[in-house]
């Protein structure tokens, strides 16, 4: 495989996504559940061990290719490309191509809603890519531009009693993702999340460090005292 040198991303935003390789989308979750926006698709990673994090370019589609390519061309370096399609039955909206172009570009990342293709090879960028479907068969029609770029689209996000409810998603604010979930943050929170994230990241280091030192977690935690009313239990977040 040929490499490219990409451009960079801007400095915050490489700080960010540096930062974030520490952490995890349920740490961001834990630690600020009103700041953090679980998104309700069932996206999976299909690069695995992959972290994403970046503001989104979001653009929406209905099986065509020019939205997405105009995405693509205008997205800056660190962006994540959204790329939801609102066709019934999704053609593949990423593959090889595009994927190596969001890498020569310098791209943060990738997330379909709809299908991609080419898993094999995707596997082996260093870019993150999610999708909620696979299908080998291209989406080849390119005749509809997009209406406007950027563009500001709703997506469905996991409410409190477990519903989907709607979120507007707007360029710059951010996307992060994992093994586990994407989640989305306003570009405005996301300094005071990832902080509140790393705090818990440290609190779940000693627990671990504890037990791994020979202490049984219910000592470590302070289950008895808890149960007892004399403590409180120190997984609480």
């Amino acid at each position: 495989m040929t490499s490219t040198t990409a451009p960079p991303a801007d400095s915050r935003v490489a700080r960010i996504r540096e930062t974030f390789r520490e952490l995890g989308c349920a740490q961001l979750r834990d630690a600020a559940p009103d700041y953090v926006e679980v998104l309700a698709w069932p996206l999976v990673s299909r690069t695995p061990g992959r972290h994403l994090a970046g503001p989104v370019y979001p653009v929406a589609t209905a099986n065509d290719m020019l939205p997405v390519l105009q995405a693509l061309d205008a997205a800056a370096p660190g962006d994540v490309l959204l790329a939801t399609n609102t066709a019934e039955y999704s053609e593949a909206l990423a593959g090889d191509v595009l994927s190596t172009a969001a890498v020569a570009q310098g791209l943060g990342g990738l997330v379909v809603h709809g299908a991609v293709r080419d898993l094999g090879f995707i596997a082996e960028l260093r870019l993150p890519v999610f999708s909620t479907e696979v299908n080998i068969i291209s989406a080849k029609t390119a005749q509809v531009p997009a209406a406007e770029l950027p563009m500001t689209v709703t997506v469905p996000v996991v409410g409190p009693d477990n519903s989907p409810r709607p979120l507007e998603l707007s360029p710059g604010d951010w996307l992060f993702g994992d093994d586990d979930a994407v989640v989305a943050v306003r570009a405005d929170r996301v300094s005071p999340v990832l902080n509140a994230a790393r705090l818990l990241r440290s609190q779940e280091e000693r627990l671990r460090d504890a037990v791994r030192g020979g202490v049984r977690l219910s000592e470590a935690c302070g289950l008895h005292d808890y149960l007892a009313g004399r403590g409180p239990l120190k997984m609480d977040v």
